[in-house]
């Protein structure tokens, strides 16, 4: 990864930074309401033109994410007094609230939506280990991606998608939890899900679903509506899924060894069909594994030369 490119991502959290500080201490002190929305209004157009000054996939990608996405909607329900940053809190916790992918823990919801995990935190370490080690492993099978199926290439994204999301999005929550912050769990092994509601609304990128549900979820737009079609196709399977459960009136219920591979397998083929085909007929996936490898050589110059120079 250049340099130059890492200089930028740098300039690019600084004035976020330096926002989030002007939120903290301007806006706030704003009554909430058509004002305060005014005098947000500036930093959402420049959290929205940001991740332009970076071409990396990742450091785009996240920091649109953070910026454009979960940041802009932070801020659009401050406006109104509402949502993660609305509390009285230090400084430090508030720019943390508003900058990374985290939701404080607490239970706002019924006890239906409560966020349970199936490990212990030390077995949620160990679970962190293992998803970091089979992410390593599915770089090394991509070398010899030219001897596989292609559904077997897509079947590793799938694997892909979801490691990488969760490893990255849970380093990024580290500042939050070093300071003290007690946060509930980014993703909540989506592989168990028993059904798409399930999988959904209780398990796949929760803070995601803890911004969006109090606004407006817009899906995401493509040139050809594919993605956008992937998300409308879950969202009306997941309401006739809801519907045929009410009806069913708890009657007969299928077991969660049938319905978790059912879901797993819905959700992936889904994404094969619709999900996929753009990344790969735009050649993400190329760029996304190639920065990957610039990655590991950025670290290996800036540890292991050091390291080896030290002990020679």
């Amino acid at each position: 990864m250049e340099n130059s490119e890492m200089k930028s991502f740098g300039y690019v959290w600084i004035l976020a930074i330096a926002s989030f500080c002007y939120c903290y201490f301007i806006s706030a002190s704003i009554p909430k309401g058509l004002f305060r929305l005014l005098s947000l209004l500036p930093i959402i157009f420049l959290f929205t033109t940001l991740p332009l000054h970076l071409s990396a996939f990742h450091l785009c990608g996240l920091t649109a994410f953070l910026l454009v996405w979960l940041a802009n909607f932070k801020l659009l329900l401050f406006s109104f007094g509402r949502g993660p940053l609305s509390p009285p809190q230090p400084l430090l916790h508030f720019i943390c609230t508003a900058s990374l992918p985290i939701k404080i823990s607490q239970n706002p919801y019924p006890n239906s939506y409560k966020i349970t995990s199936p490990y212990s935190k030390t077995g949620q370490k160990v679970a962190f280990l293992i998803k970091a080690l089979a992410l390593a492993a599915l770089l090394k099978v991509y070398k010899y991606r030219q001897f596989l199926h292609p559904n077997v290439i897509l079947a590793l994204y799938c694997c892909h998608v979801y490691l990488a999301a969760e490893l990255i999005l849970a380093l990024a929550a580290a500042p939050a939890r070093a300071i003290g912050l007690e946060l509930e769990p980014q993703f909540n092994e989506p592989y168990l899900a028993t059904s798409l509601q399930d999988f959904w609304g209780r398990r796949w990128n929760l803070m995601v679903s803890s911004i969006l549900r109090p606004t407006i979820y817009f899906p995401i737009l493509t040139p050809t509506w594919e993605v956008t079609w992937f998300f409308v196709l879950q969202g009306v399977c997941t309401a006739a899924e809801v519907a045929a459960k009410k009806a069913a009136a708890g009657r007969w219920q299928l077991p969660p060894a049938v319905t978790r591979p059912l879901t797993v397998v819905f959700v992936a083929a889904t994404g094969f069909w619709l999900f996929f085909p753009q990344l790969l007929r735009n050649h993400v996936d190329v760029k996304t594994i190639g920065e990957y490898s610039i990655l590991l050589d950025f670290v290996k110059e800036k540890t292991l030369l050091p390291l080896s120079l030290y002990l020679q």
